[in-house]
């Protein structure tokens, strides 16, 4: 399923958000180049600064990052959790699903994955990175649109002076303040 989606796309949940995956998670994203998103809870599993992120999914539609949703043909589910608001909700005839987690999928009318690939998170990338290798055909051009489109819209704002400050231009003032790791 993996090799033959032409627009793969990784969603990186609460339940990926462990220590142990990581490493795992990283190294299938850099082998791979499958673009990713993170929940809110999954922030942080992947480095951000990896050319494959493409932001966090903050809502269950409707927010810049869900066009990313609407270009995948594949789906691959890491660590979703019930806990945490759906990062997208399916539709039948939408991308196929794969579920990768520690506990089956709750099947509901917005989440019934055609796959699911149960056991540990870490070791299961590990596996899937060692099979594919970097033989994914995929074409990341529409999610890189994706990507420079969220990331025009987030940096409007970033060099305005008006009182009182628009927190894009905050959260702009802060990064050229902190090192990248200081947060």
């Amino acid at each position: 399923m993996i090799r033959a989606a032409s627009h793969p796309l990784l969603v990186v949940g609460a339940g990926a958000n462990r220590r142990p995956v990581f490493e795992a998670l990283d190294e299938f994203v850099r082998t791979t180049r499958i673009p990713f998103v993170t929940t809110q809870m999954g922030k942080g599993a992947v480095g951000g600064s990896h050319d494959e992120y493409l932001g966090t999914a903050a809502l269950s539609e409707g927010d810049y990052i869900h066009k990313a949703f609407d270009k995948a043909n594949l789906i691959i589910n890491a660590g979703h959790d019930v806990v945490e608001k759906p990062p997208f909700l399916m539709h039948h005839g939408g991308p196929r699903v794969i579920h990768v987690n520690f506990s089956p999928a709750e099947i509901d009318e917005v989440y019934f994955p055609q796959v699911e690939l149960l056991g540990e998170i870490g070791p299961t990338f590990r596996a899937l990175t060692a099979k594919l290798k970097s033989d994914c055909a995929h074409d990341p051009a529409p999610f890189y649109a994706v990507r420079d489109e969220v990331a025009a819209r987030v940096s409007r704002g970033e060099d305005d002076d008006r009182f009182p400050m628009l927190p894009q231009r905050i959260v702009a003032d802060v990064r050229k303040a902190v090192p990248s790791d200081g947060i």
